[in-house]
């Protein structure tokens, strides 16, 4: 886990390098909220909330959407 953790924020910093991270977005809390988004859907995904929650579209559909909706709000182009 700690390799893949390290990924993350390199991949994050080099983002932020290439200028494609929003203005005044820190590179420690993407990882952050992205490490717990991910590991939240998967809960969710794993213990079949979607239906509990009203989610209406496969489970596979909300959560792309879902990381979709995040990685536009963080990154740019």
């Amino acid at each position: 886990m700690r390799a893949c953790g390290w990924s993350v924020v390199r991949l994050v910093q080099a983002a932020q390098d290439q200028g494609r991270l929003r203005p005044g977005v820190q590179p420690q809390d993407v990882t952050l909220v992205a490490r717990a988004m991910v590991y939240g859907l998967a809960r969710v995904w794993e213990n079949r909330h979607f239906p509990e929650w009203k989610e209406e579209r496969p489970a596979t559909e909300a959560t792309e959407c879902a990381l979709d909706l995040f990685l536009g709000s963080v990154f740019t182009g």
